[in-house]
Parts: C-alpha cells; sequence; structure tokens
C-alpha cells in the first residue's frame, strides 16, 4: 500500500526528475535500481520514491533506456514531465540532446578515494625515487612530510600544493602509473574540488572535537 501511495502522490504532482543507479544480487546478477525524485507545491516537501529492481542482460544506453521507459510508462508517469536525469556518471546515458553534468559531490568523492590510493597503492612509499621526489617538493612548500597518508580534509588542504606538484612529475613521467596520475590531477585542479574540500572542513571540523571527546 505505501508503493501505491506514493505513486498516488508523485502523479498529483507532475513533475519528476530520475535516479538510476546499476547494482549486483548475491549471485552476480546485474540489475537496475529506479528511483523518481519529486517536490510537492506546497509547501515544497522534497520526496524520493522507489520504483523497483530490474533486471537487464546489458548496461548499454539502448538497453538502459528501455528498461527506465517500459517502467515509469507502467506507472502512468508522463515522459514529458521529466526533468532531470541522474545515472551516477554513467557515460553510457550521455545523451546528444541532453546537458551532461557530473555531480560534483560524486566528484569530489571520487577525488577523495584517489588521493587516498596514493598511499594505499603505494603511489610514493613502495619507491625510494618517488618518496624523495615527493620529500623535496613538500620541502619546497615548507611542509614537513616523507609522504602522503591516509587523508583527512585538514591534512589535503595542508598537501594540497604538494601534491599537485607530485602528480605533475607523475603524469608525464612514461610510468605505470601515469595515466592515473593525469587523472587524478585533472580533478583536484578544478576550483570546484578545492571550494568542496575547504566546505567539508568547515562543515566535518565540529565533529573531530566530538569525536575526541567521545
Amino acid at each position: 500500500m505505501k508503493y501505491y501511495a506514493a505513486v498516488e502522490a508523485q502523479l498529483k504532482r507532475e513533475e519528476f526528475s530520475l535516479i538510476v543507479a546499476e547494482t549486483s544480487d548475491i549471485s552476480g546478477k546485474e540489475q537496475v535500481s529506479i528511483n523518481i525524485l519529486s517536490v510537492d507545491h506546497e509547501p515544497f516537501n522534497k520526496d524520493k520514491f522507489f520504483i523497483g529492481l530490474y533486471a537487464t542482460a546489458s548496461m548499454t544506453g539502448e538497453s538502459l533506456f528501455k528498461v527506465i521507459k517500459d517502467a515509469l510508462l507502467r506507472l502512468y508517469l508522463n515522459l514529458d514531465k521529466l526533468f532531470g536525469q541522474c545515472y551516477d556518471g554513467d557515460a553510457n546515458m550521455a545523451g546528444a540532446k541532453i546537458l551532461y553534468i557530473h555531480c560534483a559531490v560524486h566528484a569530489l568523492d571520487l577525488a577523495f578515494v584517489e588521493i587516498n590510493s596514493i598511499h594505499s597503492e603505494s603511489y610514493v612509499m613502495d619507491s625510494p625515487k618517488r618518496r624523495a621526489v615527493f620529500s623535496q617538493i613538500a620541502t619546497d612548500h615548507s611542509l614537513t612530510s616523507s609522504g602522503p597518508r591516509p587523508l583527512c580534509p585538514t591534512r589535503v588542504l595542508i598537501l594540497y600544493p604538494a601534491v599537485l606538484d607530485f602528480l605533475d612529475i607523475l603524469a608525464y613521467n612514461r610510468s605505470h602509473i601515469s595515466p592515473k596520475a593525469r587523472g587524478l590531477l585533472d580533478q583536484l585542479s578544478q576550483r570546484n574540488i578545492l571550494f568542496s574540500i575547504k566546505i567539508t572542513q568547515i562543515v566535518f571540523s565540529p565533529t573531530k572535537n566530538l569525536s575526541t571527546t567521545l
């Protein structure tokens, strides 16, 4: 009953956005999770309705389009009222007539994961040469660090200039890690990423004191 009530509420609102993500069950079978997001006209409450999980034999844009279209039409949702689409950065769904914007929050999350991988994949620590290069760069920036460590927003900001210079060297030294270094350098060079990190530091700084107290 809750599901049908959600659908009925959505039908009254008309305009909606679509959120689609790929997932797999415990047997490894690929499925598509479909959600719709809408805002009522008064008092402008935002609601997210889970429509269901749909099996798909292929993750091509054409196959996903057929699955999504079938699911929405079965609920009598008007496709002309679809105003937003979110596919978690899936390039398969990038259309020629749709403004394609990669979520800034998701990009920030990917950047944090990649920054941490500098340590976890031992970009620096497994290579004495790269460790020496990073140490010299850190010294040039008046930083005391022998190499990147698991990072928090504060440490990211402290090491940011040194990390950018270090990645710039790795990106063009024609080694096996150069392609990944170039990708990470491109992400970290975007102003919105640095801005997001600074905002994250401001927002989460109080939680550090709370964690220490607890």
